[in-house]
């Protein structure tokens, strides 16, 4: 499939054929406000059924041929909402990592676009082999070459019974194996690193992505931020925001922040289009305002250290060399925790962030976090095994070959 690198579609563009791992759909007339919730529901639910990444198109039309379906960038959002809550009726629970949405532009030509015409990429990761098949508010779905198959109540109880038994022996055998094998690996290394005096190094790189640091230290009024991401929230902050609001949504969106992947940051006195505004914050009051944000983040448990999260007061300027005064871009950023052995709680509920927004997790959808965290545990622990035994035959190698080299001395 082709893509051009100005990260655009041109009408009239040809992809390929619909296959297993992509689905098109024309999203004509007034397809997004009644057809577009069920589709994602049911493909999104047959592609992770399937076991491969798969992708719905909507501004494809059945041939393969882009066109575009009318999406305004005002619209994004809601669009991105239904998408969210979609994928949340599915069961078990989907988090956001599992899937992307994409909204990119089509153009007649290079710089004429074809206006508010979108290809709107609904792409669904590949999720492994897993443990009970998904289910939608409309079946249980499975994917064929350009088509879904919906599975009868029969065909899910004889698919989930063969695949509870078989995991389970799978498991049990593996764990003793791989116990017995780090054991004896253990072992081995021991002896080896004794006899040639091995030393290893190991150096981890840490690459931080800067998120949204501002040019010389100021923001612009009216500077655009792009759009709200998985690791970027904005909130416009007006009014009484500040002692009224500030300490609740710093408790929910630093919580979110750290039950997902990667850093984030929460922008005060940007608004939701992503446009520079600035928040009344004399620096008089700025003491008192990162007290709050330091209380919020106390509530948090387990507890979350100074050293995980920043706060930054920017001011915002007219034009440069020109301040708005008082006002200020608050950024409460939040650092990679990297991967966390249980979620975080606020005061107000456990969240998780999506593309634009944050999800309340109920007790059902944290047990279903904790049960994919163990099964995240078992997979390292394999793949740190797996690294272990090609280290150890390289040491055994090079042993053998320094027996050789001192046969040959002697002789």
């Amino acid at each position: 499939m082709l893509r051009y690198q100005h990260g655009i579609y041109l009408e009239g563009e040809q992809l390929d054929n619909e296959a297993k791992n992509q689905e098109f759909k024309k999203g004509e007339g007034n397809y997004l406000k009644n057809d577009f919730k069920k589709d994602v529901s049911k493909y999104v639910c047959a592609f992770l059924n399937s076991g491969e990444e798969g992708t719905l198109y909507v501004g494809v039309n059945d041939s393969g041929c882009v066109e575009g379906t009318v999406c305004p960038q005002r619209l994004e959002d809601k669009v991105r909402l239904k998408i969210d809550k979609a994928i949340k009726a599915i069961k078990p629970s989907v988090f956001p990592n599992v899937y992307d949405v994409k909204f990119t532009p089509v153009f007649y030509e290079l710089e004429v676009p074809k206006a508010d015409h979108k290809v709107i990429e609904m792409i669904v990761h590949d999720v492994g082999d897993i443990e009970r098949l998904y289910e939608s508010p409309h079946g249980v779905f499975l994917r064929g070459d350009g088509s879904i198959q919906t599975l009868g109540f029969t065909e899910v109880q004889e698919w989930s019974r063969q695949k509870h038994q078989k995991d389970i022996q799978k498991l049990q055998k593996e764990i003793q194996t791989h116990q017995n094998e780090i054991h004896g690996l253990e072992e081995r290394l021991e002896r080896l690193q004794r006899q040639r005096s091995i030393v290893l190094h190991i150096k981890r790189k840490t690459i931080t992505r800067e998120m949204g640091d501002s040019v010389h230290g100021i923001y612009l009024e009216g500077e655009q931020m792009g759009s709200e991401t998985r690791n970027k929230e904005f909130k416009k902050g007006g009014g009484d925001y500040l002692r009224n609001n500030l300490k609740e949504h710093v408790s929910k969106y630093v919580c979110a922040f750290l039950n997902s992947e990667g850093e984030g940051t929460l922008y005060i006195g940007v608004n939701d289009l992503g446009i520079v505004e600035g928040i009344v914050c004399p620096q008089s009051l700025e003491d008192k305002v990162r007290l709050k944000i330091e209380n919020a983040i106390k509530a948090i448990k387990p507890t979350v250290f100074p050293k995980v999260y920043d706060v930054k007061f920017t001011p915002v300027f007219i034009d440069v060399g020109v301040p708005k005064q008082d006002h200020k871009v608050i950024e409460i950023i939040v650092h990679d925790v990297g991967d966390i052995e249980r979620l975080y709680h606020s005061p107000h509920g456990v969240f998780l962030r999506r593309d634009g927004s944050i999800q309340t997790l109920a007790d059902p959808e944290m047990e279903e976090w904790y049960i994919q965290r163990r099964q995240r545990d078992i997979q390292k622990h394999q793949k740190e095994i797996r690294g272990l035994e090609e280290r150890l035959q390289r040491h055994e190698d090079k042993l053998e070959k320094a027996k050789k080299s001192k046969v040959c001395v002697v002789m």
